[in-house]
């Protein structure tokens, strides 16, 4: 008798459409509400970001901004990343007169599982050349994300963005740059950066550009190499102060040909720094 039991529960299943496993496995979770106005999270401190006046090209023109997002199921990077793409349209960047510095639909959007359903988050836009709300040094103080139904602002912490006129990426090139650092001794961190030097211009000199009220009381070379044409430093930057998530991405200046000529270039993204025992780690 519980064999025939069996049997027709069997029959009742492959009659249903449905096998044992089919029928107790849990739908996957649906992609698009992965990500919301809810739980998305700014993720960043204070921030200087340099950018190119003149160059568009590779990440001369960049402006990240960084989010975190804790979710209620297990999701890859790519599916954040399609939710994201799915649910937010456009951002815009307020300055302190609340006026519009720039309204942009082409969000670049990375994506990286830091464990426990949380993932760390890198937002970038690219303003057109034609857009020189910041060239003259900028302070943004908001922004906003929004679609076609609902927006959210987010306050940012002193965010200052300027930019220069940079050498072209024919001439020169940033080939590396610190995304992520912490803090060492006191309140200073190391940053690396490197220089390909496309037409052999014999870089002679190097120093970092940003402003003096961002809170950075000095910088010292602790290694300076060249391999070829491929240039690279270490420095180790002394803040006024431990600040958490702060995001530091100064001009490069460079001075060749026997210190005749200089030029302005771009690191890749900023260096994001924090303490020592943090668990914030952010990839590109």
């Amino acid at each position: 008798m519980k064999k025939l039991c069996v049997f027709v529960v069997l029959i009742f299943l492959l009659a249903s459409g449905c096998t044992p496993a089919e029928h107790e496995s849990p739908s996957p979770p649906d992609i698009t509400k992965a990500v919301n106005f809810t739980n998305l999270q700014l993720d960043q401190g204070e921030a200087f970001i340099s950018i190119s006046s003149n160059v568009i090209g590779g990440y001369n023109r960049w402006i990240p901004f960084y989010f975190s997002v804790q979710t209620e199921s297990k999701y890859t990077n790519e599916e954040i990343v399609q939710s994201l793409e799915e649910n937010i349209k456009t951002i815009t960047l307020f300055s302190e007169n609340n006026e519009t510095l720039v309204t942009s639909s082409d969000l670049i959007w990375t994506s990286a599982d830091i464990g426990d359903n949380k993932y760390n988050l890198v937002l970038v836009i690219i303003p057109e050349l034609e857009n020189t709300a910041f060239n003259n040094m900028t302070l943004v103080i908001s922004l906003s994300l929004s679609n076609d139904s609902e927006s959210k602002e987010y306050t940012l912490p002193k965010c200052l963005i300027e930019a220069k006129e940079t050498a072209l990426e024919k001439d020169f090139f940033v080939s590396l740059s610190t995304f992520d650092t912490r803090y060492s001794e006191g309140d200073s961190c190391q940053i690396n950066y490197g220089i390909l030097d496309k037409n052999d211009n014999k870089i002679n000199e190097f120093a970092l550009v940003y402003p003096s009220s961002f809170g950075v009381e000095k910088y010292e070379f602790i290694h300076q190499g060249i391999e070829d044409k491929d240039y690279t430093f270490k420095v180790n930057a002394h803040f006024s102060s431990r600040r958490e998530k702060l995001m530091f991405r100064p001009f490069i200046k460079i001075k060749y040909s026997d210190a005749n000529q200089e030029a302005y270039l771009i690191p890749a993204l900023p260096a994001y720094i924090n303490s020592p025992d943090s668990k914030s780690e952010l990839y590109f």
